[in-house]
């Protein structure tokens, strides 16, 4: 025999001869799971060994076998375990980056249908694999029962996924929302002309804001915004221009000589998804206590991909490319008044509109040697470290806002314990949303609180604050979530004079 083939056969005997592995060299073995799925339903040795396992490892097994329908028709006693490890896991099996398996889409649908507290993952994960599962029939039932609940904002947007044209068109007629437009773009080669206008105009978005009223001796502020998303595949390259017409106050057009108000709000076209912000001081027009009328026009125009630069100068001449003009119009009676910090922002209490900001803040509290973190990723990060702080020096409140949707105006407050009096040490504010992070600093005044030296407990907690909230004329409406910060360890090293002086008051 030819020597080199030595190597081979070595390998090949060592294939054929080593020992199948078990649960006992791995408890979550797939070619053991496998096996046990097509064992006998009365072989205990598969059920002894799951049941010895913790809930995770039980959660893990599970997800494996729904990749064999016939699993669960093997083994029907693991379906007692299956619904405790979806209630505990659901966020795991539903994952988007989770394959797609007959028997999580039908679990999937039946968690929406039911409205458990994994609807909104199930959502994600059944529209993620729409293509996969859409056409088939153990689908159709579930799939027509969701029909009644169609006016559902989420649950339109999954049956958008899996209509067909009919079905679509259908859909389509139902009021539109900002939601349900958003959702009808992902079927745009499907669509009506009409339908395809009113899905560009939740992707392509512009809007005017003003508070209703403000200090005469502040900035008051009149802002543009405008965005294109990111488009989903299958849908043109649109191009989006935006023409400011007018800014007016009680009728007269806002000018300085030849320069007007609206070359603040002149941009070029969006041809890459993007979003655009500028604002305007109307203070100087502001001046006296009064109401004034004020409004802004501007048109929103959506041309076609291979539109020349020409068009946009003189949309008249290229009508035929102008796939959508929309108005941009804005109108309000605007208070104004004379030596006082006023406006009338409104906090936000839908817990749902505060949730991704109350996750995108992070909350430091730092002093001129080291910082400790209070609050990150969306919970109280409850430091176990002491703070050493010299009053006098770097004392101070790091936020870092950089995904935060919504402009956060708030305060710190702490006390010395339960029942104590809540006192203020920190304010800041800080319009969002932001493309980029931009950290705020809040300097911490201690006050009465932790009169003297040494260890100094205290209780923190972060409240929305109207005051701070006028204090940016750009702030409508403010991130309105308070924040329980569990309790921090302060080792003071000095006294402040005003400690000094109420400690001897006491004395």
């Amino acid at each position: 025999m030819n020597p080199k083939y030595f190597p081979l056969l070595l390998a090949l005997c060592f294939s054929a001869c080593a020992p199948e592995p078990t649960f006992q060299d791995d408890p979550l073995c797939p070619s053991c799971i496998r096996k046990a799925c097509h064992a006998p339903a009365q072989d205990d040795a598969f059920k002894s060994h799951f049941t010895s396992l913790s809930a995770e490892e039980q959660a893990q097994i599970i997800a494996m076998m729904e990749a064999d329908e016939t699993c669960f028709q093997s083994q029907p006693w693991i379906l007692d375990f299956r619904s405790s490890a979806y209630e505990n896991y659901g966020h795991a099996f539903y994952n988007t980056a989770q394959p797609m398996h007959k028997i999580r889409v039908l679990s999937a649908l039946d968690e929406v249908l039911n409205d458990t507290p994994n609807r909104p993952a199930a959502l994600a994960y059944l529209k993620h694999h729409a293509d996969q599962w859409k056409q088939a029939n153990w689908a159709a039932e579930k799939l027509q029962a969701l029909q009644e609940f169609r006016e559902s904002d989420d649950i339109f947007a999954l049956l958008v996924r899996t209509a067909n044209k009919d079905q679509l068109e259908e859909l389509a007629q139902l009021d539109s929302t900002p939601a349900r437009d958003d959702a009808l773009m992902y079927r745009w080669q499907d669509l009506s002309q009409e339908t395809q206008k009113r899905a560009l105009s939740a992707w392509i978005s512009a809007a005017w804001t003003m508070q209703s009223s403000g200090s005469s001796q502040l900035p008051q502020y009149l802002t543009l915004d405008w965005k294109r998303r990111p488009f989903p595949q299958g849908v043109p390259s649109f191009i989006a221009v935006l023409s400011p017409e007018s800014i007016k106050i009680q009728n007269n057009e806002v000018k300085r000589g030849q320069w007007s108000a609206v070359d603040a709000f002149k941009w070029d076209p969006l041809t890459e998804p993007d979003s655009r912000h500028a604002r305007i001081d109307l203070q100087p027009w502001l001046t006296s206590a009064d109401s004034y009328k004020i409004s802004a026009k501007a048109t929103l125009n959506i041309w076609s991909p291979d539109t020349q630069p020409e068009c946009f100068r003189n949309p008249e001449s290229c009508q035929g490319q102008l796939v959508l003009s929309e108005p941009v119009a804005f109108e309000r009676t605007y208070k104004v008044f004379v030596g006082v910090e006023t406006g009338a922002p409104h906090r936000i209490k839908n817990d749902k509109e505060n949730a991704a900001t109350t996750k995108a803040v992070s909350l430091n509290i730092c002093s001129e040697k080291t910082c400790l973190p209070l609050w990150q990723n969306g919970a109280a990060a409850k430091p176990k470290d002491s703070l050493s702080v010299v009053q006098g020096k770097d004392f101070y409140l790091n936020i870092s806002l950089g995904n935060a949707d919504q402009p956060v105006a708030s305060r710190l407050m702490a006390r010395t314990g339960n029942g104590k009096v809540w006192r203020e040490i920190a304010t800041f504010f800080s319009y969002a949303p932001q493309t980029f992070d931009v950290p705020v600093r809040s300097d911490i005044e201690l006050g009465e609180l932790c009169g003297k030296p040494g260890n100094c407990k205290l209780e923190l907690q972060l409240r929305p604050s109207l005051r701070m909230a006028r204090r940016d004329p750009r702030i409508a409406r403010y991130w309105g979530t308070t924040l329980e910060l569990g309790t921090i360890s302060l080792d003071i090293q000095n006294q402040t004079p005003e400690q000094i002086s109420a400690s001897v008051q006491d004395g």
